[in-house]
């Protein structure tokens, strides 16, 4: 394999390589700030001769003047405005910069604004598209015009300012210089990002290492890795305002039921109103939203069942992190704490799981192509969306990711050749056993021991027999412990020792009516796999799409950011498994990819039917996909890698051949993990694509970091 030897794995000297990338480092550096000073600051120059002018303006009969240049809207029944007469001027760009007495002038609020102007070529005046401005955001200041020849008048009409509100114009100029901003965050990231892209690339440095070798090198790059991936979780789940401070119980149902199991209660401590309880059928919800109002509103989505609220999801957060903290503090942890640390979990235990899958099976892995296959494997099941939804729905599906990720790592780490660690097959069972007590639909997983354990059980009789009572007790022992202490918790709620209490859940379906129906298959399917998200052309670009269906009965779909193959259309490959037989040589490996997309669709119809299609459930099932595609993909590159080297030598062109489809389909992975990057930066701001909810000066200083002609 000749042609793709790496640097680093021959005799090159060591210290030619470090200049070499030193030197990369350098020139990228430069670049860059080339860049940020001639593109990203192109309005700058172009803006250099320009002469300023200061108008004057007249402010519409609904702004009383209160001091200088200060305003206070009286009525709201006409959009507020200041406008300017008598230009003719030819017009480049407007800069205006607001202030709001009463907030402070450093109070984080965005106003909306357009512009309705006339010009040589409309006598009549016509309006601009809105845009945002915010006084933090310097570059939020400029308004770039290109009008129909010089302006005549210009109207700037406030559209997001109320009654009541106070601000002051601070300044108002037309063809002003726009000072140089350059930004050390944007010439940053930019920079991490392209190194990045050059160091994981198919000649870099890191591609001559084997991932299953466990070396220094390996484990600075892991940890690396999990640090930045840490940071981005740490402020995703901190950048949205609305999960910081929840406010309703129903936001805060965890915490209450930490209260009442200190009480000794399974059911919380508050009482319903009297409306619903005296209600013929609680669970009708437009019945229920019309008695239950006002200081007898219902709590939304807890189970209501015998007088008593009761939470339907899985007790064991609860008993893990918010039972624990409340005894010993006496307070409340914070709900975003969990998803971070549910997070923090998955992002720890997909290297270890995709780690001893490659040392386990493809032992020729790149180190480059484990760490993009880490990423993309630790963000692309629902992660992402979960960190920027940190609110009670994600804490239970984040917990089960890492549950899931980290049971079938100690399951896969507890077979050796002639025997099985009890120790870590205990551990695999108990984190896949503790799904019934999280979220039951991942007990799916469990059956994945099959797979896992078919050789030890079938033909080395190392597991389930005489000689293997010790593992036998240590892989059946933990399922036993927790299916009793789930269904004697059931049994006390509901008088069922299976009832989870979805049924009794306060919620937009009523659900002891909604039933299981096979017809909701096609919603599942369509909605969960394929559903496009919408676009537009100012950022983040992704926006959401409404589920629409012919469907006649309940569906409680919500809307989406997309499907899960739309998302990563790259999964498409997992839906056709049989076309990868002759390549994934281990037939468990193969098995696995073939009944991964049938357990993703079980788990999306049971979803489907038990409340909808809903975005955050992708992580349900999705993380089957993503692992069927990592063992596809390292099985095709490990054939195309066995066929380089064993290619017959007579056939001079077929080392070359099989050498340059390995290095193309390397190439691919890179082009996608690019790519999976800048489409997560993105969602990441789409949120529920709502900018609102998202930290506001984030939101807008990101925008126009990205939309730099703006």
């Amino acid at each position: 394999m000749d042609g793709l030897k790496k640097e680093g794995t021959g005799t090159s000297d060591q210290k030619s390589i470090i200049i070499k990338y030193l030197t990369a480092a350098a020139v990228l550096a430069l670049l860059i700030f080339l860049l940020e000073l001639f593109l990203f600051n192109f309005r700058h120059w172009q803006s250099v001769n320009n002469v300023p002018f200061t108008p004057e303006y007249i402010p519409s009969d609904n702004l009383t003047a209160e001091d200088v240049n200060a305003f206070r809207v009286t009525s709201s029944e006409e959009t507020p405005y200041v406008e300017i007469n008598d230009l003719d001027l030819a017009l480049e760009n407007m800069a205006i910069d607001i202030t709001f007495p009463e907030k402070g002038v450093t109070a984080v609020e965005a106003v909306t604004y357009h512009l309705e102007v006339t010009d040589e070529g409309n006598v009549n005046r016509y309006a601009l598209p809105a845009v945002e401005f915010m006084h933090l955001v310097p570059q939020s200041h400029f308004n770039y015009l290109d009008l129909y020849g010089k302006a005549k008048s210009v109207r700037i009409c406030f559209d997001s300012m109320e009654e009541g509100d106070l601000f002051r114009i601070e300044y108002l100029n037309f063809n002003s210089i726009v000072p140089l901003m350059i930004s050390k965050k944007r010439m940053l990231a930019l920079f991490l990002f392209l190194y990045l892209l050059y160091i994981l690339r198919p000649d870099g440095i890191l591609h001559g290492h084997k991932a299953s070798e466990r070396t220094a090198l390996k484990y600075a790059c892991v940890a690396a890795l999990i640090v930045a991936e840490a940071a981005v979780v740490w402020w995703g789940v901190h950048a949205n305002q609305a999960f910081l401070d929840p406010q309703t119980d129903g936001e805060l149902q965890f915490a209450h039921l930490a209260e009442a199991l200190a009480e000794g209660k399974p059911y919380l401590l508050i009482e319903p109103p009297d409306a619903l309880r005296n209600m013929e059928d609680p669970y009708d919800f437009v019945e229920r939203m019309r008695l239950c109002s006002g200081e007898e509103k219902a709590l939304w989505d807890t189970a209501y069942y015998n007088g008593h609220y009761y939470v339907y999801f899985g007790v064991a957060p609860v008993i893990t992190y918010y039972l624990p903290y409340y005894l010993l503090t006496g307070n409340h942890i914070r709900t975003v704490t969990v998803v971070f640390i549910n997070a923090l979990l998955i992002l720890i235990a997909v290297p270890l799981l995709l780690g001893e899958g490659i040392r386990r099976w493809f032992k020729d892995i790149p180190l480059s192509v484990y760490l993009m296959l880490t990423a993309m494997t630790s963000f692309g099941t629902g992660l992402l969306y979960l960190i920027m939804k940190a609110d009670f729905y994600s804490v239970p599906l984040a917990m089960a990711l890492a549950l899931c990720y980290f049971g079938l790592y100690f399951w896969l780490r507890s077979i050796r050749d002639d025997r099985i660690d009890p120790l870590m097959l205990g551990l695999g069972s108990f984190c896949m056993a503790m799904e019934a007590a999280v979220r039951p639909q991942f007990l799916l997983a469990s059956f994945l021991a099959i797979l896992l354990f078919f050789t030890p059980v079938f033909k080395k009789r190392l597991l389930f027999s005489a000689k293997g009572m010790r593992e036998t007790a240590a892989f059946v022992l933990p399922y036993l412990c927790i299916a009793a202490a789930v269904m004697y918790y059931n049994h006390i709620r509901f008088g069922s020792v299976f009832d989870f209490g979805a049924n009794y859940n306060l919620t937009n379906n009523n659900m002891p009516y909604r039933g299981f129906r096979l017809d909701r298959l096609l919603n599942a399917v369509a909605g969960f796999l394929f559903m496009p998200c919408s676009f537009t052309n100012r950022f983040p670009y992704f926006g959401l799409s409404a589920f629409e269906t012919t469907y006649q009965g309940p569906t409680g779909d919500e809307i989406l950011l997309g499907g899960t193959i739309y998302i990563h259309f790259y999964l498409i490959i997992t839906l056709f498994p049989f076309l990868f037989r002759k390549i994934i040589a281990k037939k468990e490996l193969y098995i696995y990819t073939l009944i991964a997309p049938v357990a993703a669709v079980i788990v999306m119809i049971v979803d489907a039917n038990m409340a909808g299609v809903i975005m955050r459930y992708n992580a349900d099932f999705s993380w089957y996909l993503m692992l069927s595609f990592v063992i596809i993909f390292c099985s095709v590159t490990g054939r195309l890698s066995y066929s380089t080297e064993a290619a017959p030598s007579g056939k001079t062109s077929a080392p070359e051949l099989y050498d340059g489809l390995l290095k193309a389909v390397y190439w691919l992975l890179l082009i996608l993990f690019a790519f999976f990057v800048i489409r997560g930066f993105l969602l990441m701001f789409t949120g529920d694509g709502n900018p609102k909810l998202n930290l506001k000066l984030i939101w807008y200083t990101v925008r126009h970091l990205v939309e730099f002609w703006h």
